[in-house]
């Protein structure tokens, strides 16, 4: 199946907006769910460039990195008196729709991980592998849906990067002088 046809599918079960628009304490607690999740992302990236692509593994780094994740703002903005931030959003459905798809790719994410880390016990089942993958699919084609863009024009946008960053193909050397260069 082609990435269109597929994105065309996947719409199908797709809501252009929520059946009710979220109050703004649910936005509040939305928002920063999805800044807990970039920061968690952030030290993810840093481990997979630092090992995998052997750019320098510094556990200073980490740990400033891991830090970030417990600071006083990331604490899903509520105060010592439990009421959350006031803030007026002034959010489409279709904005609305982002939010909750960026929360479902990052679980989805996390599952996809989750079920790998099984592997060094031998409770690591393709399958599963195979449906959390296909859910990261539909948060992805849903994402694409909702900003216009066909899921093939991302994915070439994607080729394009990768063959302009490593025209050789990849290696961890052409990654660390990519990093050194920035």
């Amino acid at each position: 199946m082609d990435a269109d046809t597929y994105q065309r599918l996947a719409a199908r079960t797709l809501i252009m907006e929520p059946d009710t628009m979220f109050t703004n304490e649910e936005l509040a607690i939305m928002l920063a769910a999805l800044e807990l999740g970039a920061r968690v992302g952030a030290a993810i990236d840093y481990v997979k460039k630092s090992l995998c692509h052997r750019h320098g593994f510094d556990a200073r780094e980490l740990h400033r990195l891991l830090c970030e994740m417990a600071v006083a703002d990331i604490d899903l903005r509520v105060t010592s008196v439990g009421a959350y931030e006031r803030r007026e959003y002034q959010l489409s459905g279709n904005d609305q729709m982002l939010i909750w798809c960026a929360l479902g790719l990052g679980g989805e994410a996390g599952e996809v991980m989750e079920t790998i880390s099984k592997l060094p016990d031998g409770r690591y089942v393709s399958v599963d592998l195979i449906k959390e993958l296909g859910d990261n699919d539909w948060y992805n084609a849903a994402i694409c849906t909702l900003i216009g863009v066909p899921m093939s024009d991302v994915m070439q946008a994607n080729i394009d990067k990768l063959t302009k960053r490593y025209q050789n193909g990849y290696s961890s050397e052409e990654s660390k002088k990519r990093v050194d260069a920035q």
